[in-house]
């Protein structure tokens, strides 16, 4: 008579874990449709499912900052990298990175900047929030056109 309890019990919380597991997924396939429709459209590297193309990255500082590198060559302007669920898209073309930097909005970093400070360190691009907009300002005034129009011969030379 116990063993039909427990087994009762056991098919009824799987019933209930498998049905939740279910409305979770629709949930979120409903609300990540569109989100996804634009995402696919992005170039990049293939993705594999559960990965993405966290395959290519590499296992340490090195070999992921190497193949960052070749992935920006094979992918100019822009490209979109799956880690596990989470898109990351990058850019590389200078007025898509001013249009990132230079957005109020955009003021608070993904959890993949942590990465990026270990690599890189605290800076301009690594902080985020009110430490990023206080060093934007501070460092602003230094990128006026006629500050770096005295640099453009060396730019051109280089």
């Amino acid at each position: 008579s116990s063993f039909w309890n427990i087994l009762t019990t056991g098919n009824i919380f799987l019933v209930l874990v498998v049905t939740l597991i279910v409305c979770i997924y629709f949930k979120f396939y409903k609300h990540s449709k569109r989100f996804m429709e634009l995402a696919e459209k992005l170039p990049g590297p293939k993705c594999y499912p559960v990965i993405g193309s966290a395959h290519l990255f590499g296992t340490n500082p090195e070999a992921i900052l190497q193949n960052v590198c070749e992935i920006s060559l094979q992918y100019p302007d822009i490209a979109a990298h799956w880690i596990g669920p989470l898109l990351y898209v990058s850019v590389q073309k200078p007025r898509n990175v001013e249009a990132i930097l230079g957005h109020n909005n955009l003021l608070t970093k993904s959890i993949a900047n942590d990465l990026m400070k270990c690599l890189m360190g605290e800076g301009l691009v690594t902080s985020s929030g009110e430490k990023w907009k206080k060093h934007r300002k501070l460092i602003q005034p230094s990128f006026h056109y006629q500050i770096l129009e005295r640099y453009v011969g060396n730019f051109i030379s280089k």
